[in-house]
């Protein structure tokens, strides 16, 4: 009797062990599912709140964009009025005065400011038509002998400013190529030569270096300010006003270096102007990406580029 009584006891505590850890561990689950819950609320908060801070973040920066933007706008067109009111105001004199005294010299001026205008339009599409990103006509070809031909081409600008330019191109650059619109890269380098002119002094001597850096064309030209103490940060800027005397009676547009940066910026590459620490001497720097050809290939297309 006593033995069943000690057998039934052992085993109702048994059972309420089993019954209180049954009921510990839904407990436990309880807590577990409500932490859980709370956890996964604060997350869904915590996420609704990092979204509105970056939409309002982003309403902000496109805000600000767009007043850069605008003042980006405000001042180009500033200039680009200061630009085109200039010749038409010279034309329009050139007109009177060639009503009450008509010289020859008057229509040279008037050729001279026609043309000017001609350029700044042409100038001003070539930009529009860059910014829209055109299909490019690219092509794979050996640069040095396109930088030969431009050079050539550009002699006679740099004669006129009684310019000296010292070339030296590395081998090693024949052994690349790279990947390009031909008549953008002839544009860039034309706008860059007939802005350099505007920027160094007059009878000084220029160095240029074509070589190959980490699989990129590297082109590098140093020369003598003219004014030591331009901004060549700004130079970049469209209708950047370069020589103010150069902009009144030439061809100067304001927009040449814009131009260049734009067109090896197309193409995958980069451009600055940086000046010297010590003297009055300044290097413009161009990187595009280049490709190693084989020795058949570099052959085929240095033949067709020099046919181009």
């Amino acid at each position: 009797m006593a033995l069943t009584l000690v057998v039934g006891f052992i085993g109702q505590l048994t059972f309420d062990r089993m019954l209180d850890e049954m009921i510990l561990i839904i407990v436990v689950s309880l807590l577990m599912g409500l932490m859980a819950r709370l956890r996964y609320e604060d997350m869904q908060h915590l996420r609704q709140q990092s979204q509105e801070l970056l939409e309002k973040e982003k309403t902000q920066l496109q805000a600000e964009i767009e007043r850069e933007r605008a003042e980006l706008l405000h001042s180009f067109l500033n200039s680009l009025s200061h630009d085109l009111k200039t010749p038409i105001s010279i034309i329009k004199t050139r007109i009177y005065l060639l009503r009450n005294n008509p010289k020859p010299e008057h229509l040279d001026v008037l050729d001279a400011q026609a043309d000017r205008l001609a350029d700044l339009i042409e100038d001003m599409l070539t930009m529009v038509r860059l910014d829209k990103r055109e299909s490019l006509t690219m092509v794979r070809l050996n640069l040095a002998p396109l930088v030969n031909a431009i050079q050539e081409q550009t002699q006679f600008f740099l004669d006129k400013h009684g310019l000296q330019r010292d070339t030296t191109i590395d081998p090693a650059v024949y052994q690349y190529a790279i990947v390009a619109d031909i008549k953008y890269m002839n544009m860039a380098a034309r706008k860059f030569y007939e802005t350099l002119v505007y920027l160094v002094k007059p009878q000084s001597r220029l160095e240029l270096r074509l070589s190959i850096e980490k699989d990129r064309l590297v082109f590098h030209m140093r020369g003598c300010l003219k004014n030591p103490n331009i901004d060549v940060d700004r130079l970049f800027g469209r209708l950047s006003r370069i020589d103010e005397e150069a902009r009144n009676t030439s061809g100067e547009t304001g927009l040449g270096l814009a131009i260049v940066q734009r067109i090896i910026q197309l193409h995958g590459g980069q451009v600055k102007i940086r000046k010297e620490v010590q003297g009055d001497y300044a290097v413009f720097e161009m990187w595009l990406p280049a490709l190693k050809q084989t020795a058949k290939l570099q052959a085929i297309q240095t033949a067709e580029t020099v046919e181009r």
